[in-house]
């Protein structure tokens, strides 16, 4: 090795020493960058250059050349990323926290008082009043609880849409990226910037759906949905959109059409959805089993109980007999039923349920037409018995019900079958944070930047600097008693 060809050595190692330390300023720049990997510069060393002439030095004696830059590498776990993004998962849980601490059980409670109030003095207008009220207390919760879940399930299709929509910008900017990248990269340079937005992205992405990813050795990345292996969401530059069509019966109503579904852009073939968000979002909108419990199941429940409480009450109640109120011309009478539901368009009875249960309107204009005697009453001087009061006020204490077993029983399981919902969601999310943590912490720890680990490499760097400094102006010397001062002892 030459002399010059030592100035060359130094010359490279103040180069890849100067570039070490911009780099460790930008990821100390970068620190509190969300999405920003640490990057690293890789070197390698310049192999000595052996020559074959008479003159060339012995291959013996011959060092290296110095060190050559490679390129800037990010710091990042594959594996660690993959995990994550099959990790990054959402369920939802609010609907269930409100349905669990539910007025219905309250409002059950307070009309079944009512009823025994007024089986004591079946004569008082006060307490055929007070019943009335509860009873109407009590249907509006039903249908207040019902016209909820009506609109949640709403919300939730109208979620669907929204989260397509997300997936279709994520899909579109990551394949921007990529193109991105790609041009940059021709140079031979790593576009680590470009880079680390596009795993954010992916970070992103993966939280609304469950995806696998693929970059080939130019740097081509291919993302596609669990589940889709057959269809790429995005292909390099390209990106397929997914596209919701209204094609799904609704299991709350039967109404054919009504719900989103979501199928790629070619609007035949579906999309398979695993997990993330919209997974969650298509399960509780669709849910209607004790397996799979969605708004639909609670709907159904609802209805279930408005029909067979308002069927049971108004069996015995129909069997009774009104008060007669000679004031108003109210006659006594019977076949009266307590709960109704509206009338359609055309003035023909609509099926009963939760949403449209309520108070037979000739009850509510009067009082005394709740049928509280078990016999017909004749005259002003005929009091109402309250046999029939009695056998109303029994129905909240029966077992036997057909098809619910009992009021208070039915609507204890309904209410604790959601707790025991929102506590299965709890825990499965609190499980699904906690290895998402877990996996986040990991991936920190490879690609974060540590503010004490680049300190370190900064006083490495500088000392290498400094170094390389002193080796120029050690061959500087050393050429300067060569050239300035070499036969000139002793003169």
């Amino acid at each position: 090795m030459s002399t010059f060809g030592g100035l060359d050595i130094a010359r490279s190692a103040l180069t890849a020493t100067q570039k070490s330390i911009d780099l460790t300023g930008h990821n100390i720049a970068n620190a509190n960058t969300e999405g920003y990997t640490r990057q690293r510069l890789q070197v390698v060393s310049v192999a000595a250059q052996v020559g074959y002439s008479r003159y060339s030095t012995a291959v013996k004696g011959v060092t290296g050349g110095g060190v050559e830059i490679v390129t800037v590498d990010q710091i990042r776990n594959p594996f660690l990323d993959r995990q994550y993004h099959d990790e990054n998962i959402s369920y939802i849980e609010g609907l269930f926290d409100e349905l669990s601490g539910t007025g219905i059980t309250k409002s059950l409670s307070d009309f079944s008082a009512s009823v025994q109030e007024v089986s004591k003095d079946p004569t008082s207008k006060d307490n055929r009043t007070n019943m009335l009220q509860n009873a109407l207390k009590f249907t509006e919760t039903l249908n207040h609880y019902a016209a909820q879940l009506t609109d949640k399930q709403t919300e939730l299709d109208q979620s669907v849409s929204v989260v397509v929509g997300e997936i279709n910008d994520y899909a579109s900017n990551i394949a921007d990226l990529n193109s991105q990248i790609e041009r940059y990269e021709l140079s031979g340079q790593k576009a680590n910037d470009l880079r680390d937005q596009r795993n954010q992205l992916l970070d992103e992405l993966s939280s609304l759906v469950p995806i696998e990813t693929q970059e080939n050795s130019k740097g081509q990345l291919r993302v596609t949905i669990q589940g889709n292996t057959a269809q790429s969401l995005v292909e390099h530059d390209t990106a397929t959109s997914l596209v919701v069509l209204k094609d799904k019966t609704n299991p709350a109503t039967g109404e054919a059409n009504a719900l989103n579904s979501v199928y790629w852009a070619d609007g035949t073939t579906k999309t398979e959805i695993t997990g993330g968000s919209l997974k969650a979002f298509i399960d509780l909108r669709d849910g209607n089993s004790p397996a799979d419990i969605g708004v639909p199941y609670l709907i159904d429940q609802l209805n279930e109980f408005a029909t067979a409480f308002s069927e049971s009450f108004n069996a015995v109640h129909e069997a009774g007999w009104t008060m007669l109120d000679t004031n108003t011309g109210v006659v006594s009478k019977t076949d009266v039923s307590f709960f109704t539901s509206p009338k359609d368009l055309l003035g023909a009875p609509t099926t009963l349920t939760a949403l449209n249960i309520t108070v037979n309107p000739d009850i509510v204009s009067n009082v005394y037409n709740i049928a509280l005697s078990s016999k017909e009453i004749t005259t002003e001087l005929g009091k109402s018995n309250n046999e029939a009061a009695l056998k109303l006020a029994k129905l909240f204490s029966s077992t036997s019900i057909p098809d619910i077993g009992g009021y208070n029983t039915f609507i204890e399981s309904f209410v604790g079958e959601i707790a025991v919902e929102v506590s299965h969601i709890e825990n499965r999310v609190n499980g699904e944070k906690s290895l998402l943590d877990s996996i986040s912490q990991q991936r920190q720890s490879v690609s974060g930047v540590s503010l004490d680990e680049e300190m370190t490499n900064l006083m490495k760097y500088q000392h290498s600097y400094t170094a390389a400094a002193r080796m120029i102006t050690t061959i500087d010397e050393m050429l300067d008693v060569l050239i300035n001062k070499t036969g000139t002892v002793g003169r």
